[in-house]
């Protein structure tokens, strides 16, 4: 019977540690195969093998099995893989966090979805479904529920909308400009005095001498029908706002905090204060959107590499088009300065190229016919043509735009602490001033003599809801996430979510691949040692060359351009078969030929010399016998000892290297390195089993286990781990698609970097918590008192907000004044 590919959601497991233990039960069962053990999605999928006595119920019930081992009450669920849509929709002119986060919390509830978020500082509305007619509605049912928060908000579909550039940075409305100083000139129209034309205004002096005092101003009915008029046109934007709500029952958020106040300023005769209350809100709000959008400017400015056109070549004819209407095998002419819109080879011309656009780092680059180019990349020299080998949305430059923009899918513990405080800390809040302003009723209940006022009450319950809006914790903090995700991408860190941004403060242990990571990954063949008599070094080092041809290793690849692969001839190589960390098989010119380490020589019934010299050693056979081995060497990464340094200097307590290498050559790395616990000759699925046991080595749950590797022979044990980063990873799909972090340079100081944008980022994350929360606490008690002024409370929010999102946006300046430029000389 033919293999059945399943996937099972696992239930009631209490402890993850225990799945190392069921993994290994699991790989006892004969009817299985291609065992994938996701523990932190607790999911299963695996290949069944089932025959006429064992059938796949009777399969599955193994797997229970072996789970109730180690599990009492866990099980397994066939999990239905269903087709998905993901649709993504700017939401132009939200300018409130809490907005944002209303929209988000009513869409999950409305929607049928996978996964949901709205993106505040990127505008973005981003939904995964299974309901395939929902996604094909989407738009009008976004736009729909949207309007329910905000009318003013536009829904555009981000297929019909490019990108936002860098200048695209959202005006504040002409009419909204008008109203509002028309509203300013009938507050100063209430300080006009004319007795003779019966105009008895505000007498300024008059009413600051009572103010003083600590008495109260008796206004005329000029003044109060004038400051009435200034209150209406001022605060007419967030009144109309607020009117809506009470009708779609959507009240406390700022409009209602700022609205119900100034409402009860003017019935406890404190016009002014209302009027007050609404301008220097509406002033705040105008400077925190200003604030905003510049964020949003320097975010997307990090962004903006990616080529909108291309010129086509047809015949002797260039043509200027959009990069979407070119298709692979086109050919096309990329000038001096220009950006290389899309991923191809290079067939004319030859060039230098800077790849800072992708690395990060000022690196100059020679380029030649033949020569691999990519998005983002800039054309430094002469005209060259390329030939695209990647559509323009398959392109490296735009998956690299594309995941750091999805970044936001995925939050930190402290988003989602922030939107569930915000959730409640509003009501709370406007419950609280309701208290205040019927406490005095309360106490002449029980004391007909108190002295508390209603009018004093309503006063302070007015204050308390000035101070409440969250909005500089609901803006600040995403943004402060967003603004370090941009900025590590400047620097040619992709990092996938705020949720690894936030982990790698965590980081207690970190372990190495040796390959490509901690060495160059440049090899080549040190020393030939012929052991039969008949076989020269020569034929030895050319049976490894012509072994090695077809291999995607960085040994294999390394040995055959040394060699000259020019030199080889294919068409006499056959049967080619690489055994993962052991080695290979080939015919060649129809002799059977194995290449590769003791294990693989072992497993074949060879008996090899033990050889105990500095690098790798790959032993040779030819049918039945065997010919010597070549040592193959490798070179310690100039950055890896200053890069160890900073890594423990940092807080790491340990650094361990895991390699397929062998034991000597892995030990000599890590005494050079000084490193704590070295692991070789390792499988990829024992290095995964091996990763496993260092993370159960963390002392603290928060604590995090990072794996460094280059992305292309250990993707199993980068997924595994807490945050896997890959190096190197420049052009490589499969590492960006694996790695939590993405390394597109091969500098090793990039992770001591990542950590530091790391740390800064939630610096000013807990800076911004600190600042939001402890103001506005400590202005809520001095309220309940009546010890704060009007112009106090409107500090504490909109002064504080504006204060929050400008702390932000310093990460951006984390490498403002640093330059790197590295130049390679054309070979």
């Amino acid at each position: 019977m033919e293999k059945v590919n399943k996937s099972y959601k696992i239930i009631n497991v209490k402890n993850k540690k225990n799945y190392n233990r069921i993994l290994g039960e699991l790989r006892k069962i004969k009817e299985l195969s291609d065992i994938n053990l996701n523990k932190d999605q607790h999911m299963l999928h695996v290949g069944l093998l089932p025959t006429e006595e064992t059938g796949v119920p009777q399969i599955e019930a193994k797997i229970q099995k072996a789970l109730q081992r180690y599990e009492k009450t866990a099980g397994i669920e066939e999990f239905e893989v269903k087709e998905s849509v993901r649709k993504v929709l700017i939401l132009k002119g939200i300018d409130c966090g809490h907005c944002a986060t209303r929209i988000e919390n009513l869409a999950r509830k409305t929607f049928s979805h996978e996964k949901l978020v709205v993106d505040f500082a990127t505008e973005r509305f981003i939904i995964e479904t299974t309901d395939l007619e929902l996604g094909e509605n989407i738009l009008p049912e976004v736009t729909k529920l949207v309007h329910k928060i905000d009318p003013n908000i536009q829904v555009i579909d981000s297929k019909t909308k490019k990108r936002v550039m860098a200048e695209e940075v959202y005006k504040i409305k002409k009419s909204d400009i008008i109203l509002f100083f028309i509203g300013v000139g009938f507050l100063l129209l209430s300080f006009v005095y004319i007795p003779k034309l019966h105009i008895d205004g505000i007498r300024l002096f008059a009413m600051l001498k009572l103010f003083f005092k600590g008495q109260e101003y008796e206004l005329s009915h000029y003044s109060k029908i004038t400051l009435l008029l200034a209150f209406l046109f001022i605060g007419n934007k967030v009144i109309l706002q607020f009117v809506r709500n009470l009708f779609t029952g959507r009240i406390f958020d700022e409009n209602f905090l700022m609205t119900t106040a100034s409402i009860g300023a003017i019935f406890t005769e404190h016009n002014i204060e209302a009027v007050m209350v609404m301008m220097f809100y509406q002033i705040g709000s105008f400077l925190q959107q200003r604030a905003v959008n510049h964020s949003r400017k320097s975010i997307t400015e990090l962004l903006s590499f990616e080529a909108t056109t291309a010129k086509l070549k047809l015949g002797s004819d260039v043509t200027e088009v959009e990069v979407e209407s070119v298709l692979p095998g086109d050919i096309i002419m990329v000038k001096t300065g220009e950006m290389i819109p899309l991923d191809g080879v290079i067939v004319e011309g030859k060039t230098y190229l800077d790849t800072k656009a992708l690395t990060g780092e000022s690196l100059n680059r020679s380029a030649k016919p033949g020569s691999e180019v990519l998005s983002g990349m800039i054309n430094m020299g002469g005209v060259i043509e390329v030939k695209v080998t990647k559509a323009s949305t398959e392109s490296t430059m735009s998956k690299i735009i594309e995941m750091v923009e999805n970044a936001s899918t995925k939050k930190a513990k402290a988003e989602e602490f922030i939107s569930k405080f915000a959730r409640y800390y509003t009501p709370i809040v406007s419950a609280c001033a309701l208290l205040i302003a019927v406490f005095p009723l309360i106490v002449k209940i029980f004391d007909s003599n108190s002295s508390l006022t209603l009018t004093d009450s309503v006063y302070r319950a007015m204050i308390f809801l000035v101070i409440s809006c969250p909005c500089a914790l609901v803006i600040s903090i995403p943004l402060s996430f967003f603004a370090g995700i941009g900025i590590a991408s400047k620097r040619g860190i992709l990092i996938k979510g705020s949720n690894y941004l936030e982990a790698l403060n965590n980081v207690e242990q970190v372990v190495f691949d040796k390959t490509g990571t901690l060495t160059k990954g440049e090899f080549g063949i040190k020393e030939v040692v012929p052991m039969n008599p008949g076989t020269t070094a020569e034929e030895l080092h050319r049976l490894v060359a012509y072994g090695e041809y077809y291999s995607t290793h960085p040994i294999g690849i390394s040995i055959v351009d040394e060699y000259g692969r020019d030199r080889i001839f294919p068409e006499i190589i056959a049967e080619f078969t690489e055994f993962s960390g052991r080695g290979l098989k080939a015919t060649i010119n129809g002799a059977r030929i194995m290449v590769g380490n003791s294990r693989l020589m072992k497993e074949n019934k060879f008996e090899v010399p033990k050889v105990d010299k500095p690098g790798m050693i790959l032993h040779v056979t030819k049918e039945r016998t065997y010919l010597g081995y070549v040592v193959v060497g490798d070179v310690i990464r100039d950055e890896a000892v200053d890069t160890i340094r900073s890594l423990r200097k940092r807080g790491v307590k340990k650094i361990h290297l895991l390699t397929g290498d062998a034991k000597g050559v892995a030990e000599s790395v890590a005494n050079a390195l000084d490193i704590d616990d070295v692991y070789s000759e390792l499988l990829p699925n024992e290095k995964v089993e091996k990763l496993n046991e260092i993370r159960a080595l963390n002392t603290t749950p928060k604590s995090k286990t990072i794996y460094i590797g280059d992305g292309i022979n250990d993707a199993p044990v980068i997924s595994s781990a807490d945050v896997g980063i890959a190096m190197g990873a420049t052009g490589s799909d499969a590492a960006i698609a694996i790695a939590d972090v993405v390394i597109m340079s091969d500098n090793l100081q990039k992770v001591d970097e990542t950590l530091a944008i790391a740390k800064k980022t939630r610096q000013l994350v807990v800076q911004n918590i600190t600042l939001s929360l402890g103001i506005k606490i400590f202005v809520l008690l001095l309220g309940v008192f009546g010890t704060v002024t009007i112009w106090l409370a409107i500090f504490s929010d909109v002064g504080v907000s504006l204060l929050a999102i400008l702390n932000a946006m310093r990460v951006m300046g984390l490498y403002k004044h640093q330059t790197e430029t590295v130049e390679e000389q054309e070979v």
